[in-house]
């Protein structure tokens, strides 16, 4: 079986990939338990995800996220909102980490995203964490058409139908939006994601 987080990423895995529908089951994340507005939101989160076709284009997206982390206006807004900006690099970019502005944090993602007021990232699905908390994103994709064209075949998700946060094309954007409060909340978070998947590891066994 095939977990999911929710209705849309079904409908995704069902039209690109070669899995058979009775092989999808929607449970929800078992991280997703976690993630409770009870918690304070005291980070700004930058996490981009990785090019499986690095280091071809390594320079340009490493120069663009850099220049996210030096940005006065994103340092401006988070002292404001007595943020602290905190990145998280992709486990597939490690050997990167020396060329980057900032050190990753050690911190466990489940940790970190519980904590997040503000992600700021490209393409990564973490996006659907801070979304269910209503929370704030934005999606900085400068190389959009050479990242569909090699990382991925497909376009698979069009993040401006989403409307979970601003899609932006350069830094300007990005910084022009951080006051932006406009998203749609995927779905609800009902807090029974492990108990959905914990359920159907047991029927499973027992089958």
């Amino acid at each position: 079986k095939m977990l999911l987080t929710n209705q849309l990423e079904y409908s995704i895995v069902e039209k690109y990939y070669s899995v058979l529908s009775e092989q999808l089951v929607i449970t929800g994340l078992p991280r997703y338990d976690k993630l409770t507005n009870d918690i304070p939101k005291t980070i700004l989160l930058i996490a981009p995800t990785w090019r499986h076709y690095f280091p071809k284009k390594k320079d340009e997206f490493i120069d663009n996220w850099n220049a996210v982390m030096k940005s006065k206006k994103i340092q401006a807004y988070a002292d404001e909102n007595n943020l602290e900006i905190v990145f998280k690099i992709h486990e597939n970019l490690r050997e990167y980490q020396n060329e980057f502005i900032l050190e990753s944090t050690k911190e466990e993602y489940s940790k970190i995203l519980k904590k997040t007021k503000l992600l700021i990232t490209d393409y990564s699905s973490i996006f659907i964490d801070i979304n269910i908390q209503n929370q704030k994103v934005l999606f900085y994709q400068f190389d959009k058409e050479y990242f569909y064209a090699h990382h991925t075949y497909k376009q698979a998700i069009k993040y401006e139908d989403l409307k979970v946060g601003k899609v932006c094309e350069k830094l300007e954007e990005v910084e022009n939006n951080l006051n932006d409060n406009v998203h749609n909340k995927l779905f609800e978070n009902d807090f029974k994601n492990r108990e959905r998947v914990y359920n159907l590891i047991i029927n499973n066994k027992n089958n």
